[in-house]
């Protein structure tokens, strides 16, 4: 099962409408959290928002996450060990304020849980390629380095500040 995720902030029509004809056309089941997105899917079963811990019990259940190119997806998909499809929103499509997910998607190309698609007919390859890899060997710790959150405490405090660093 897909979990499709468009974010709570801008529509995104396009990668609604591209993984709900997927979806019709391949028999792959999923759910759709479309946010402002005009858009409403006839084969994905969908709500446009839903809480933190139904996005996180949806996560826990799919078998690969289909969403924008953001970095809270992304971060998302490295704690619960999912591997994602990202197709970033692009400003000449009037997706978004500037092109930041398309530099997302060059910094994180590289990353073997994640595939970065532009267009409807590169979705079926990406999600098989996904699904069919071996498991993740990449995930986030659900608490930070204490070495990052340290040089943050330096940051904000200064060395000097008194505040304790362990």
């Amino acid at each position: 099962m897909i979990f499709l995720t468009t974010g709570t902030q801008l529509p995104f029509d396009r990668l609604v409408s591209i993984v709900d004809a997927w979806a019709a056309r391949s028999g792959i089941q999923g759910f759709a959290q479309i946010g402002t997105s005009s858009y409403i899917p006839t084969t994905l079963k969908h709500q446009r928002f839903i809480s933190q811990a139904n996005f996180e019990e949806r996560i826990r259940a799919c078998s690969c996450i289909i969403s924008h190119a953001g970095m809270g997806t992304i971060i998302s998909a490295l704690t619960y060990g999912k591997p994602a499809i990202l197709m970033p929103r692009r400003f000449a499509l009037g997706e978004h304020r500037n092109d930041h997910q398309l530099a997302t998607a060059r910094k994180l190309a590289d990353r073997p849980f994640l595939r970065f698609i532009q267009e409807a007919d590169e979705l079926d390859a990406a999600y098989h390629e996904l699904v069919s890899s071996a498991p993740l060997g990449e995930v986030l710790p659900p608490h930070a380095d204490a070495r990052f959150i340290n040089g943050l405490r330096d940051l904000i405090f200064g060395n000097d500040s008194g505040v304790d660093t362990p």
